[in-house]
């Protein structure tokens, strides 16, 4: 935390954090009609998952 910053006229200040965001295309699928069927081997399932929502 700071009271003040200093920077040079030229400068230029760049606030960046920690973010995430995951896209789901469930609601996509039910506006078009179209379903999709997924089939699942194994435990990994999470390549699925931004088309099955949450």
């Amino acid at each position: 935390m700071a009271d003040s910053i200093f920077l040079n006229p030229v400068g230029v200040l760049d606030f960046r954090g920690l973010s995430s965001e995951v896209l789901y295309y469930k609601d996509l699928q039910e506006k078009t009609g179209v379903k999709m069927e997924v089939i699942r081997h194994g435990k990994y399932k999470s390549a699925v998952e931004p088309y099955l929502g949450k």
